[in-house]
Formats: C-alpha cells, structure tokens, sequence
C-alpha cells in the first residue's frame, strides 16, 4: 500500500492560505507561494525576522514595525493571537488589508521553539465595508434631501388647493412620484437611471406611454439628477392630463435630449418637452409645478430652464452642465435613441 505520509513543509505548500513559520528569535524559516503572492516578495530565509511584508501599517494607515506584528507579539508573549489586523505594502506600493492567526510552537517543555502563522487577505471585505458606508452616507444624505423636498411639496399645495381632498390628492400624487425615482435608484444600487426608465416611470400613472415620441442618447443620470428630474417629469405629465395632450385624444408630446458642446469646449445637456395640439389651455396662475419646472429643477441641476406656452404648443426647455447629469458610471454615450413609445 503507498505511502500517504507528507512532510510538515509539502503540507503547508499545499494549502491555499497564505502560512509561514519562524525560529523562536523570529527568524523565517519557511513561507509558502501563497504567501508570497500576499506579501508580493520573497522573504530571505533565516534573515527576515517576524513576517515577510515589505512594510506593515496599522489598521487606520500609520506604520507599523515589524517587531510590533502579530507574530512578533505571539513569540514574545507565548500566546495565540487571533485574528490581529494589520496593513502589508508589497515593493509595487499595493497595499494589502490582512488578518494573522499567529501560534507559537512548543517543545514538551513549554519552551518556545518557533511559531506558525496564517495570513488571510481581507481586501474584499474592506471594499465590501466601503461601499455599505459609502451607501449608508448617500441613503442618509438622500432621506435629508427628501424631506426637504415633501415640505416644500406640502408648502407650495397647501397654497395652491381649495379643499382637504384636493391637498390630500396633490400630494399624494406627488409623494408618489419621488417613490417611482427612488425605486430606480435603489433597483440600481444608487448608481443612477436611464433618463428613458425615469420618463417612463412618471408618465405610467398616466397611461400615456403610447402617446410620447423620445429622441435622445442613452444617458445614465446620477442620483441628484434623477430625483429632480423626476418630480419635473411628473409635473408636466400632470400639467399635461389637466389641461395638454394626456387630457385628450388628439395632439402629441415629444421629449428630446442631446449633449452640447460650446467654443470652450463644455459639455451641457439640454432636454426640451414640447406639446402640440389644436386646444391647448395654460393654467390659469402659476403653481407649484411651474416652481419645480423653472427653479428648484434647474437650480438642483446648475442650470437654467424656462416653460412656454403658445395657443397651440407649450414646451419645456432646460440647459444644465452635463457633469451634474450624467452618473460617474456612464463614460460613454450610446448612440442615439428614437422610439415612438418608451
């Protein structure tokens, strides 16, 4: 029957985790490949002491000695240390975040011989860590932002309505159609929306998907730009089932978007909504829709906007530069997008 019996150093190559062993002094004594991937070096067997990083950093960044690692303080103090942290820099500059499980080695009198060590890479986990608090301070940053919104929404109806009923639906409908843009985001992980899904989102409660043409690039709009966007999208689609194109069975609305670029070479995002129809009526004083459309909307985005109305035509038309529109993720645009729905 064969042999299945390893020696120690065969088995300790063979796992996957990064291990290594010291003297009693600290000295290494053997390191396998996956620790040499980790530390991003080769370690001179019997001269480097304690560990085989190049440079070891404290959790928060500040520098660590190598006799003040895990393994050092394990031999020192003949303990078990269980998952202490540190930071090892490879000759690259690349940093790697790192948990050790450092045990010392005992002779059958209790003296210390040597000690072993696991490393395992936890680079994964910070970025993991990272990303929840960076999610945590945008959700945060976000329900502030909202609710500033919903009390200008209440302040603004209030103002405008004549009855308890007619409060309560305004801003029912409105509450309603900052909800369909923070679905979005959070369907995205607050990466953003297409400009396309956003529009969509707003004028489903109106049934009117099949009465819009759309023409644009495919735009991927940050956070910001979605919530702001949305509310002007509702409120003209609003506008539009009251007194335009969505209140009948004739006219059309076309919404058009594109990226400019001026002598200076800045990039600026323009969107037009524009109806037209043989009856179209204007509302009768300026609302709360007409704020969000020429103020809050444009002022959010670092732009300038204006709403027209004509006998037979209103239109929508805003300007904005193009880095408080588009999302960090959308490096590209695609080309153009004509549709004759959503």
């Amino acid at each position: 029957m064969r042999d299945l019996r390893l020696d120690v150093s065969t088995l300790l190559s063979e796992l996957p985790a990064a291990i290594y062993t010291t003297d009693a002094d600290g000295r290494i004594t053997f390191y396998n490949e996956v620790a040499v991937d980790l530390w991003g070096r080769r370690p001179a067997i019997g001269e480097d002491h304690w560990c085989g990083s190049w440079k070891l950093f404290w959790p928060d960044g500040t520098p660590m000695q190598h006799d003040e690692c895990p393994m050092a303080v394990a031999l020192r103090e003949n303990r078990k240390v269980s998952c202490g942290e540190a930071i090892a820099e490879r000759p690259d500059g690349t940093r790697v975040p790192f948990l050790a499980f450092p045990t010392p080695l005992t002779d059958q009198a209790g003296i210390v011989i040597g000690a072993l060590n696991m490393l395992v890479d936890i680079t994964a986990q910070k970025e993991q860590e990272n990303r929840i608090r960076t999610l945590t301070r945008e959700v945060n940053h976000r329900v502030m932002n909202h609710y500033q919104v919903i009390l200008a929404m209440i302040r603004e109806t209030n103002e405008r309505v004549k009855s308890p009923a007619e409060f309560e639906e305004r801003i029912r409908d409105r509450i309603q159609a900052l909800a369909s843009s923070q679905q979005l985001l959070v369907s995205s992980n607050w990466r953003g929306a297409t400009l396309s899904d956003l529009l969509m989102a707003q004028i489903k409660p109106f049934g009117a998907e099949n009465s819009i043409v759309v023409s644009g690039p495919n735009i991927l709009l940050q956070p910001n730009a979605v919530q702001y966007l949305g509310i002007a999208f509702h409120e003209l689609a609003t506008n539009s089932a009251k007194y335009g194109v969505f209140s009948a069975d004739h006219g059309n609305v076309e919404v058009r978007w594109d990226v400019e670029r001026d002598d200076e070479g800045n990039e600026r995002f323009v969107l037009t909504w524009r109806e037209t129809g043989p009856e179209l009526v204007a509302p009768n004083e300026p609302g709360f829709g007409q704020t969000v459309l020429e103020k809050a909307t444009p002022l959010s985005l670092g732009g300038e906007a204006k709403v027209d109305y004509g006998p037979q035509s209103v239109s929508w038309n805003l300007r904005a530069p193009l880095k408080h529109v588009l999302a960090a993720a959308n490096s590209e645009q695609a080309g153009p997008m004509t549709s004759s729905g959503i």
